[in-house]
Order: structure tokens, then C-alpha cells, then sequence
């Protein structure tokens, strides 16, 4: 007789009925998508933030650890109107990304969480987009470089082989912050050669990626770790359909799933210099 997890079991449950998995406040602002952006409103009804990034709020759901809600930010409602007032560029980014994630994530199971409910496809700040939607929870691997080093001589070892191969210096401090650097610099050097600024001189190139650029690592290498690398396969052909920036591979938009795998937390497009 084979035995099945709890967890096995809420995702059998959940995906066979759908949005009724999430009960009635999830159904409620289905129905009445401006109540997500209602902090007030979240909290009363014992949704918690959970942490922020540059374009959406992310909190709980009530009594259900395994899921998040994502919110695009710079919304309000305006409490005399009832209206909505966005008030910066950041509400069209943030609900922008919400439908690339709603489009793409489970497109490629394997490289993102799963996503499930979300508010309707709109117009929003002058760009489509999504209010809002529920996603699979994950663990954040973080900024760390000892959980990010981890993470990667976990899922890709043939990475980390490589990593460790270039030139790391013990006089020059932490072996593990070199090789986190080293990371950094391979998918700068992906985004630099797809996007064509190489051309540019180092200061050009620092305004565009915000960060000292360091060595470039050629097509070379890329179609190395890639051809020998599953879980970096993965990652770079979902990159390559949905036009991902290779840079969002930092160590705080990396997570690990329930079930043990390493997912990109959110999928933004690859900015032109």
C-alpha cells in the first residue's frame, strides 16, 4: 500500500479543484481584486507581509504556509473615491511582472514556482498587466555567499567545478566570496554579450549592470556549463524563451521548493542598455 505525504496529498487536492483549494478570501478578491492592494484590508484579514523587492509586496496567506500572494506596489485606493491611485512607474513594472510570472512560470515547472490564482489580465499604469497572484512558496537562498555557493555546488555541480577552477586567490580573503563573484561575473557576461555592450568601455558598462563588471567570460564558457550542466540548461532555455536577464540569477531571486528544487523567483525581462 503506498503511503502519501500531507503535502502530496493538499497538492493532489489543490490542483483538482482549482481556485475553491483557496477559500473564500482568495475568492473574494477575485471578485474584488482592488482589496489586495488594501494593506489595511490584507492585514485585518490575517494576510502578513512578508518582504518586499523593487516592484511588488509579498505577503502570506492566512493559515496556508505553503503559498504567497504578490502585489504589485504603488497602487492605493483612494479612500474618499474608492478609486485607484497609482502613483509611480513601479505599479506597470510590478503588475507587469505578476503576468510574465502568470504567462511563463508554469510554462517551465522545473525553473519557477507554480502559479496558481490571480486577479484578471488589465491595463494598468499604461502597461498590461496583473494586480496580483498566488504562487507556490519557496525558501529564499539569500545574499550570503556561503547559501548562494551552496546552492549552486548543490543543484549545479558542474558550475561549481567550474567556479572553482578560475583564479581564486587565499591572500585575497574568503574563497567563498571569490566564487560567489565568480557566479556574478558569468551571468553579467551572458547578459553583456546578448545584449551587445561589450563594446562599451568598464565605466559604460558599470552604469548599465550597477556593479563593477569584473572578468568577461566568453560564449565559450556559457555553452559549456550549459551543455553540461542540467539544472543550468534548464534555467538558460527558459531564459532564452521569455527573455529573461541572466542577472536575475542573484543569490536573493534564487529559492528551494518544498519538494527540494531550485527555482527562480521571479523572471524579469532583460533590460536594454
Amino acid at each position: 500500500m503506498m503511503i502519501v505525504s500531507i503535502a502530496t496529498l493538499r497538492r493532489i487536492i489543490r490542483e483538482a479543484v482549482g481556485d475553491e483549494y483557496f477559500g473564500p478570501l482568495i475568492a473574494h478578491i477575485r471578485e474584488n481584486p482592488d482589496d489586495a492592494i488594501d494593506m489595511d484590508w490584507l492585514q485585518d484579514n490575517g494576510f502578513a507581509l512578508l518582504g518586499q523587492g523593487a516592484y511588488r509586496f509579498v505577503y502570506s496567506l492566512p493559515s496556508d504556509s505553503m503559498f504567497v500572494l504578490k502585489v504589485a506596489k504603488d497602487i492605493y485606493k483612494n479612500p474618499r473615491s474608492g478609486e485607484r491611485d497609482i502613483v509611480s512607474k513601479k505599479a506597470a513594472y510590478g503588475a507587469s511582472d505578476n503576468l510574465t510570472e502568470v504567462q511563463n512560470f508554469n510554462k517551465f515547472p522545473r525553473v519557477f514556482p507554480k502559479a496558481y490564482v490571480y486577479a484578471p489580465i488589465e491595463e494598468i499604469g499604461g502597461k498590461q498587466g496583473v494586480l496580483w497572484l498566488v504562487v507556490e512558496k519557496v525558501d529564499v537562498v539569500g545574499k550570503e555567499s556561503a547559501n548562494i555557493v551552496n546552492a549552486i555546488k548543490t543543484y549545479m555541480p558542474t558550475v561549481y567545478k567550474f567556479l572553482l577552477e578560475q583564479d581564486l586567490d587565499f591572500s585575497e580573503g574568503s574563497i567563498v566570496e571569490q566564487i560567489k563573484q565568480k557566479w556574478y561575473d558569468v551571468i553579467f557576461s551572458m547578459d553583456a554579450h546578448k545584449m551587445g555592450v561589450l563594446k562599451y568601455p568598464t565605466n559604460i558598462l558599470k552604469t548599465v549592470f550597477k556593479r563593477e563588471f569584473g572578468e568577461k567570460f566568453t560564449p565559450k564558457d556559457f555553452e559549456y556549463l550549459i551543455t553540461n550542466d542540467p539544472k543550468f540548461r534548464e534555467i538558460a532555455m527558459a531564459a532564452e524563451n521569455i527573455g529573461m536577464a541572466y542577472r536575475e540569477l542573484r543569490g536573493d531571486n534564487l529559492g528551494i521548493t518544498k519538494s527540494g528544487n531550485l527555482v527562480l523567483i521571479d523572471a524579469s525581462a532583460l533590460d536594454e542598455p
